[in-house]
């Protein structure tokens, strides 16, 4: 079947809901949303609100802090396209199941019928966009939860079993040897900074040298830009090496922390919304296909470290 090309000129409900709620338009800038959680993979997560850095009255707002907070009042008590009708609740898949195709997110949406009711998702871009953009890839819910469930089940088996396989998983093939990584970038920076405060003291020198004559005029500026230049790369190098080894510790530590909540899977009888987050970055879902004339779909989970995924599974 030939899907309908994808069209980005079309401004979809989730566009428009993220321009609603972005301060900018109230003179704001905010930085510091995301964060890598490796120097290597370059792998992007979400920091959570309260370690956000936010500028007031950076520029000129477009609307006054009253309208935009009126917004979004109106945006919390209507905006239910993430939440079970009538229940509050944020769906179970909300914000982590995506289209296979096109990325979008899947809308969770609840048909109630005299007997039973159905719970289902279907891709965004589809729903949002007058059924143009992509194909439904509707999925109960209740499949995906299956699949999900025993994955997590069985990475929680391995973490009990073997954890070190499941690190080496996780981690690239240059972040295997982490330690000895880091004591390499230890042993590095501390000879660009020793190399720093040499720079300091021959540029001292070179000035009490000029000021007492013992040095031309045009040899001090030749080696003053010398040393300037050297000392301003430095400078450079060892703010990118600093930053480059609290990312690799931070992302140690999110792996740990990762490791600690999958091994409390070993025995999960339910999913709940946080812990789905806690541990997953994304669930595709393609579109129904067949296979010998029986409807199938494919699930991948793939984890909140990019290394780690699920075997693409194959459900009817």
């Amino acid at each position: 079947m030939n899907k309908p090309a994808l069209s980005n000129s079309q401004w979809g409900s989730g566009t428009i809901l993220s321009i609603l709620k972005n301060p900018v338009y109230k003179g704001e800038l905010v930085s510091g949303k995301r964060r890598v959680t490796s120097f290597k993979n370059k792998k992007m997560v979400k920091n959570p609100p309260d370690i956000w850095i936010v500028v007031e009255d950076a520029h000129e707002a477009i609307i006054s802090s009253q309208v935009w907070d009126e917004v979004q009042k109106i945006i919390a008590k209507n905006h239910v396209g993430v939440r079970r009708g009538g229940s509050g609740k944020v769906a179970m898949f909300s914000g982590v199941a995506k289209c296979g195709d096109c990325g979008a997110k899947m809308t969770f949406n609840r048909k109630v019928y005299k007997d039973y009711t159905k719970e289902y998702y279907r891709c965004g871009r589809y729903t949002n966009k007058w059924r143009t953009a992509c194909q439904p890839h509707t999925i109960l819910e209740g499949v995906i939860y299956s699949s999900v469930i025993d994955d997590i089940r069985g990475f929680a088996k391995l973490a009990f079993s073997d954890e070190s396989q499941l690190v080496s998983r996780i981690t690239d093939d240059n972040m295997k040897h982490s330690d000895k990584l880091i004591k390499q970038q230890e042993n590095l920076l501390n000879k660009k900074e020793r190399r720093l405060a040499e720079i300091d003291l021959l540029m001292q020198s070179l000035f009490e040298d000029k000021v007492s004559g013992t040095v031309p005029e045009n040899i001090f500026k030749r080696m003053a830009k010398k040393y300037d230049d050297e000392y301003v790369t430095l400078a450079d190098e060892i703010k990118v090496l600093r930053n480059e080894m609290e990312s690799q510790k931070r992302s140690e530590n999110d792996i740990a922390s990762w490791i600690y909540q999958i091994k409390k899977c070993l025995s999960i009888e339910t999913l709940t919304h946080e812990l789905v987050v806690e541990l997953i970055d994304s669930i595709e879902i393609s579109d129904v296909y067949e296979v010998d004339g029986e409807p199938q779909q494919d699930i991948k989970i793939t984890y909140r470290f990019e290394n780690l995924s699920s075997k693409e599974k194959r459900v009817s």
